[in-house]
């Protein structure tokens, strides 16, 4: 994203990672003022965020944002944008579940993913097995049967 100040040209990506390290600088910083100026962050940007830091703090909440923004380096901003709205209406307000929504939508050549349906406990043989996990970190190797030795 580029936006200008004062005659000079900020490109927002390049202080990501700074702002990783560093995410108190993040709110109401002119980068984020830009990026809500020049659309790349959107309602549903800051939706997902107020989500992500009422779960998990300011700083875990802005870093997960930041995250975020780090997936527009490798991946439309639609499908960004997509993954948030889908991860804010599954309440997880994780990066991770971002980018699994966002890759989910990425993989589907562009076609909507019906939305899981809340309360169902078992899948049926078409659906395949069901998940709940808040971060890929917990997703835990399990081995079938037939593999242990």
């Amino acid at each position: 994203m580029n936006a200008r100040r004062n005659g000079s040209r900020l490109v927002l990506d390049h202080y990501l990672e700074a702002l990783l390290r560093k995410p108190g600088a993040f709110p109401g910083s002119t980068a984020l003022e830009q990026a809500h100026s020049a659309g790349r962050v959107i309602p549903v940007h800051d939706k997902w965020w107020t989500a992500a830091k009422a779960a998990h703090g300011d700083a875990s909440g802005t870093r997960a944002l930041i995250e975020v923004l780090l997936l527009a380096r490798h991946m439309d901003h639609e499908q960004v944008v997509a993954g948030l709205a889908a991860a804010y209406r599954a309440g997880a307000p994780t990066a991770d579940v971002v980018a699994l929504e966002a890759r989910k939508l990425a993989d589907s050549d562009g076609e909507p993913i019906p939305p899981a349906r809340p309360g169902k406990q078992q899948a049926t043989e078409h659906e395949g097995p069901t998940a709940s996990v808040t971060f890929l970190a917990d997703w835990k190797f399990r081995p079938s049967i037939e593999q242990t030795w």
